[in-house]
């Protein structure tokens, strides 16, 4: 199955909320749980340091995915639990193509910032052998 395989509501999802894999860690582990979930909990169940989970979690907030209320943290909305449900859903049948998925859009990402074109333009190339006028 290919990134491109996933239903495009999921692949709109990631490139709107999911940009990075901790991110996904925190999305999938909080999906799994179908409810609201302490932080000290959530944190406990993921593999992240302490301060990528606390800037992950605060962009996903950002983002409007997620709401902290008091301790809790959840889904901001039905919308965001939806997308977090089929996000788990493709992440429990095809998890390479959920991960390959987000690789592709930060890939995407990378190739279409301006700045790094711009510096592309100043990349000194050697000439090509066969090209007199190179």
């Amino acid at each position: 199955m290919s990134a491109t395989s996933l239903p495009a509501s999921l692949q709109r999802f990631l490139a709107t909320q999911i940009d990075t894999f901790d991110k996904l860690e925190i999305a999938v582990e909080l999906a799994s749980t179908g409810a609201e979930v302490e932080r000290s909990h959530l944190a406990a169940g993921l593999s992240l340091p302490a301060d990528v989970f606390a800037r992950s979690l605060a962009e996903l907030v950002q983002t409007g995915l997620l709401a902290v209320r008091g301790d809790a943290i959840g889904p901001a909305n039905p919308e965001a639990a939806r997308g977090m449900e089929e996000l788990l859903r493709a992440y429990r049948t095809d998890g390479v193509t959920v991960v390959r998925a987000i690789a592709e859009i930060a890939m995407q990402r990378i190739r279409g910032n301006p700045a790094r074109s711009f510096a592309d333009a100043f990349v000194l190339r050697s000439k090509k052998k066969e090209d007199p006028n190179a």
